[in-house]
């Protein structure tokens, strides 16, 4: 399965990954990694508990900020040329 980092905690080593399907998912990081960050895109296995349905094997697919230098570079430009004209009027 494939989805994005909604968030993680380093002091406690777990987070929450939301899958491709829509599901949020819980996930503990046995060897707390402290390179996961909110939005990063992971890939994962379920675990077989259904009960207590958790992500584990959790890697590291792209990061967020190089996703962002990839595929929104354009809007985040025009975003910051707006920005910038709209302090120079102020």
């Amino acid at each position: 399965m494939q989805g994005y980092v909604l968030a993680f905690r380093p002091d406690t080593c777990n987070g929450t990954i939301i899958a491709d399907s829509g599901e949020a998912i819980r996930f503990a990081d046995s060897s707390c990694r402290a390179e996961l960050h909110g939005g990063d895109i992971v890939r994962f296995h379920v675990g077989d508990d259904a009960e207590s349905k958790a992500a584990c094997d959790v890697e590291i697919v792209e990061r967020w900020p190089d996703r962002l230098k990839t595929c929104h570079r354009p809007q985040l430009e025009a975003l910051h040329a707006t920005l910038e004209m709209d302090s120079l009027v102020s």
